[in-house]
C-alpha cells in the first residue's frame, strides 16, 4: 500500500503545505492508497504452502469457497474476537476497542472505518483459527476499504480527519498480519507519517489527536530507519508542541521516542561515510566529526533516560529459570540462557526493549565507523542489584541485544502473545543485526520469528530477519 502526497490544488501555492510549513511536492502527484495484492499474489501462494507445512490444520487440500458474503452477526463475531484477543493484556487493547467502536457505531456499512475494522477483524480471526476462507473474506474487505479510503483522501473535507487516520492505522495492522513482505506495511507507515506531518504538530495538542501521534511515532521511526531516510519527528517542534498544553502528560516512553527520532538521520549520515565517491575527504572528515559528537550526545541522553527509568521502576524486572524450554533451546538442544527476564507488565518490558534497541544500534554505529575521543558512560552504579543492565555495565552492542533475547519468553506468554509479538518486531530485527556474527543465536532468532508468526498471527515475522 502506497501513499503519494496530495496537495489542495490551490494556486499559485498550496495553502495546505504552506500552513503546515512543509515543502509542497507539486500538483501532479495525487494521493493514492494502492492495493498491492496482485503484485504479491505469487508470494502469497508460496506463503500459504509454507504455512501448510508448519501449521497443523492449515493444509491447502480443502477447497475454498469463493462466496465471501458475510452476515452481520459473523462480522460482529470477528470484531468481538479481535477486541478480546488482539493486543490483549496491554494498553494497545484500548486502541483496538476504540477502533471497534468507531467501526461498529456507524450506520453506513460502506464507511471507511467500518470496512477497515471488518477487514482486520476477519483476517485476524482467520489467521488465528487457521481458516483460509475467512482470511480470504478479510482480503476482499481490504480491497473495499482501500477504495473507500481513496475516496475520502480525495475529499478536502475528509482527507485529514481523525477517521481517515484511524482507518490507515487499522489497515497497517492488517498488513502486518496478512503479508510476509515488509513492503506493504513500510509504505503504509510512510503514508501515515505523511498525513501526520501535513496535519502539523499544533493539530495534535488535543488529547485524542495527541494519542494518534503517540501511537504512530514508533512506526514512523522504524519506517524511516528501514527506508534509510530521516524523519520530520526529529524536529524540535514535533518533540515539544504536541505536549505544550499538558507537559505532565508526556510519559517516559515518549521521552525515549524523542531520542529515537534522531536515529534515522544519524543512520543516513553513517551510511554516507561508507559510500565510495559520495563525499570528498574534507566532507568525510566533517561528517565523521559531526556524527561522532551526535552519537555521543544521544548515548548520554539514553543513559540519562535509563537512570530515570531505574528510579521509577527499580524492582519491575526479575530473573526466572526458563519455563518454556523449547523456546530457549539452540539447535543442539542446549539452553541458550540459564535465566530469562520477566517483568511486572508488558508495557515496562516494551520500554526496556526499545531502550536496548536504540542503545544497541548506536553502539554498533560507533563501533564500526566512529572513534569518539570520549565515551558517555552514565554515572556510578548504585549499590542495589537489578537483573537489567545499567549504563555502566554495557560493554558492547551485543549486551543490550542479548537482553532483548532474554525477554522473548515473557513477551510471548500466551495471555499477551499478540501484543508482545507486535512489540518485539523491531527489537528482534536490530538484535539479529548485532548478533549476526553468532551463528547459533542468529539461527535461534530466525526460528523464534517463525514461531512468533504462528502464535501471534503476525505473518511479517516470517521474513523479519531475512
Amino acid at each position: 500500500m502506497r501513499l503519494e502526497p496530495r496537495i489542495d490544488e490551490t494556486h499559485p501555492t498550496c495553502l495546505r503545505c504552506e500552513r503546515a510549513s512543509i515543502v509542497c511536492n507539486g500538483y501532479d502527484e495525487p494521493v493514492l492508497f494502492v492495493d498491492e495484492r496482485p503484485r504479491l499474489e505469487s508470494r502469497a501462494l508460496v506463503r500459504r504452502s509454507n504455512i501448510a507445512a508448519v501449521v497443523p490444520g492449515a493444509s491447502s487440500q480443502h477447497s475454498i469457497s469463493l462466496d465471501f458474503s458475510s452476515k452481520p452477526y459473523q462480522d460482529d463475531l470477528y470484531v468481538s474476537f479481535m477486541v478480546r484477543e488482539l493486543f490483549k493484556a496491554s494498553r494497545k487493547n484500548d486502541d483496538v476497542k476504540s477502533w471497534a467502536a468507531a467501526g461498529t457505531n456507524s450506520s453506513d456499512p460502506a464507511n471507511v472505518t467500518t470496512l477497515s475494522v471488518r477487514c482486520l477483524a476477519a483476517t485476524f480471526f482467520g489467521r488465528m483459527r487457521k481458516d483460509q476462507r475467512i482470511t480470504k473474506y478479510g482480503s476482499m474487505m481490504y480491497g473495499k476499504a482501500l477504495t473507500a479510503l481513496n475516496q475520502d483522501i480525495r475529499d478536502p473535507e475528509k482527507a485529514f480527519d481523525h477517521q481517515v487516520l484511524t482507518s490507515t492505522m487499522v489497515l497497517e495492522i492488517y498488513e502486518l498480519i496478512a503479508l510476509t513482505s515488509n513492503d506493504g506495511w513500510l509504505q503504509h507507515a510512510g503514508g501515515i507519517g505523511r498525513l501526520i506531518e501535513i496535519r502539523g504538530p499544533w493539530r495534535h495538542q488535543r488529547q485524542s489527536e495527541r494519542k494518534v501521534l503517540e501511537y504512530n511515532r514508533r512506526k514512523i521511526i522504524v519506517q524511516a530507519l528501514a527506508t534509510q531516510k530521516g524523519t520530520f519527528l526529529e524536529q524540535d517542534i514535533w518533540k515539544k508542541v504536541p505536549w505544550a498544553l499538558e507537559p505532565e502528560s508526556k510519559c517516559l516512553l515518549q521521552h525515549l521516542l524523542d531520542i529515537m527520532s534522531d536515529l534515522p538521520g544519524i543512520c543516513v549520515d553513517w551510511l554516507s561515510l561508507g559510500t565510495p565517491g559520495k563525499l570528498s575527504e574534507l566532507e568525510n572528515k566533517t561528517v565523521r566529526n559531526r556524527l561522532s559528537h551526535k552519537v555521543a550526545d544521544r548515548l548520554q541522553q539514553l543513559y540519562d533516560w535509563r537512570w530515570k527509568w531505574y528510579e521509577k521502576h527499580e524492582h519491575c524486572a526479575f530473573e526466572v529459570i526458563p519455563k518454556y524450554r523449547n523456546l530457549n533451546l539452540d539447535e543442539n538442544g542446549d539452553n541458550l540462557f540459564s535465566t530469562v527476564l520477566y517483568f511486572q507488565n508488558l508495557e515496562l518490558a516494551n520500554e526496556i526493549s526499545l531502550y536496548n534497541t536504540a542503545l544497541s544500534l548506536l553502539l554498533q554505529l560507533r563501533l564500526t565507523k566512529i572513534s569518539p575521543t570520549s565515551q558517555a558512560t552514565g554515572c556510578v552504579l548504585p549499590p542495589r542489584k537489578t537483573p537489567l543492565l545499567l549504563p555502566g555495565q554495557i560493554q558492547s552492542p551485543r549486551d543490550p541485544a542479548i537482553e532483548i533475547c532474554r525477554s522473548v519468553e515473557y513477551h510471548l506468554l500466551e495471555h499477551h502473545a499478540t501484543a508482545g509479538a507486535h512489540f518485539l518486531l523491531f527489537p528482534l530485527r536490530i538484535a539479529h543485526w548485532n548478533l549476526s556474527a553468532d551463528p547459533i543465536l542468529s539461527r535461534w532468532l530466525s526460528k523464534t520469528c517463525q514461531r512468533m508468526a504462528d502464535w501471534s498471527g503476525f505473518e511479517v515475522g516470517r521474513t523479519l530477519v531475512d
